[in-house]
């Protein structure tokens, strides 16, 4: 539910038109619509950072980089 959540509010904010999404358990494959390239980029940065604080929140860290 928190990925989903995540993914709805960046869908919704940077107007992308997400297919089909399969969660692995070290990188998302999305199959999505965009109106361009940055577009592209900035969603998943969005989604990278949202997702990251939410996991930070949930075990009460200061810190944490989960993505290379």
């Amino acid at each position: 539910l928190l990925i989903e959540s995540i993914l709805a509010r960046a869908q919704r904010d940077f107007k992308v038109i997400i297919n089909h999404y399969i969660w692995m358990g070290n990188h998302p494959h999305i199959l999505a619509v965009f109106k361009d390239a940055e577009m592209a980029k900035r969603f998943y940065m969005e989604v990278e950072k949202k997702l990251t604080d939410a996991i930070k929140r949930l075990l009460g860290l200061d810190q944490l980089n989960i993505w290379e």
